[in-house]
């Protein structure tokens, strides 16, 4: 409406559309890393059994952790989620597995020579006294660590590593902090569908132990 000076008035209908002046932000879900509790899984494997012969305490050369350090690894980070208002959809999932050599040299020997830790083209990590993945055979593999797609991390020892004393033929010997360690990705999904990932990770040392 529009008004002169002895008030007249005139009138003109306007509109404005409102397409792109009216927005709703999505409330998205976030995850974090967390902290995984893995102190109480303990792959444990024998270098007797490993070379072929029998030992009575019968943890053998092969030990798999049925995918505990992987559950270990989602519950820590699920500690951590939040939804937002659009509340939890699907499940957190994991996956996207990967061993990692934090440090090459594993503190570890074998008849005085120094075990390496390499990963080979196929993903998995060997104890071998050689520290060039060309290199690396039957003949100079101490172990071997591997992972499924699913998270089932398997400890196979295939010789004799070293061992303190040699006042008992049971004393075990296990590969410490910094040296090798498990990673992967977590992913957790609102009730609209937005994703949000995280990548967690654990460090194996004090995992795993041989005989």
């Amino acid at each position: 409406t529009v008004t002169d000076g002895d008030l007249d008035t005139d009138t003109a209908p306007v509109s404005v559309d409102l397409g792109g002046n009216l927005s709703f932000l999505d409330d998205g879900p976030s995850v974090g890393a967390g902290t995984a509790s893995t102190d109480s899984i303990v792959l444990k494997t024998d270098d007797t059994e490993a070379k072929g012969g029998t030992d009575a305490n019968a943890f053998g050369a092969t030990a798999t952790d049925s995918g505990a350090l992987a559950a270990a690894l989602l519950a820590g980070a699920v500690g951590t989620v939040s939804y937002g208002a659009d509340g939890q959809g699907a499940a957190p999932t994991i996956g996207a597995f990967s061993l990692n050599v934090d440090t090459a040299n594993s503190g570890l020997t074998s008849g005085g020579d120094t075990v390496y830790l390499v990963k080979l083209a196929n993903g998995s990590v060997v104890g071998s006294t050689v520290s060039v993945a060309d290199d690396v055979d039957a003949s100079n593999t101490v172990f071997t660590v591997s992972v499924s797609g699913t998270g089932d991390v398997t400890l196979t020892q295939t010789g004799a590593l070293d061992q303190a004393t040699t006042t008992s033929h049971d004393e075990a010997v296990t590969l410490g902090n910094g040296k090798l360690s498990l990673s992967a990705t977590v992913t957790v999904t609102d009730g609209d569908l937005d994703t949000d990932t995280a990548p967690v990770s654990v460090d194996l040392g004090g995992n795993l132990s041989f005989l």
